[in-house]
């Protein structure tokens, strides 16, 4: 069996899921990266762009059905507020 016959992994949920969680995933990449980059110079902004990937993460893994993920998101997210 070589790749190319390899079963497709990837399983969309409907034709119209699949673009919305596509760019939800590239914004809380973004985002992510953009948190990281404002924590290393120690930048005061990081917390509220953490709390939008946080919450861009609750969403794509609710969707994506892994809800002990969202869960820990949701976590985050109220470290983050209490921190903030």
């Amino acid at each position: 069996m070589t790749f190319v016959d390899q079963p497709n992994l990837f399983i969309k949920t409907s034709a119209n899921s699949w673009p919305l969680m596509n760019w939800l995933e590239i914004w809380g990449f973004i985002t992510g990266a953009v948190c990281v980059g404002l924590q290393v110079k120690q930048k005061h902004l990081e917390l509220p762009i953490g709390i939008a990937n946080n919450v861009l993460y609750v969403i794509v893994f609710w969707q994506s059905g892994l809800f002990a993920d969202c869960g820990l998101q949701v976590l985050y997210i109220v470290i983050s507020i209490l921190v903030f």
